[in-house]
């Protein structure tokens, strides 16, 4: 009886493995179809609309400003670059969110 509900379990828990895009292994390298998706989608981030304003924001003269700005602006990529990875399928699973400010 205890191995016929260890079984079922196992087999349960298996089920709920996740779908989508085939994620490399940590330790292994991307294969050269997700690398050049990741870098289409670090180009399309700068023309995310929250990117675009902070690099306006940025270049706007104030030379305090922009040094300020620029933290703001690299985790706006970052952000930007996981969406479109994410509309593919290809963003790494788990993790933590980063804090945001």
């Amino acid at each position: 009886m205890r191995s016929r509900l260890a079984l079922v379990a196992l087999l349960a828990l298996a089920g709920c493995g996740g779908g989508g895009a085939p994620q490399p292994e940590p330790d292994q390298p991307p294969t050269p179809a997700q690398a050049q998706a990741r870098a289409q989608c670090e180009v399309r981030a700068y023309d995310d609309p929250a990117v675009k304003d902070l690099i306006i924001r940025r270049n706007s003269g104030n030379d305090s400003k922009s040094v300020e700005l620029l933290p703001d602006q690299r985790d706006a990529v970052k952000d930007a670059t996981q969406r479109c990875l994410a509309q593919q399928g290809l963003a790494p699973r788990g993790g933590v969110e980063r804090v945001k400010r």
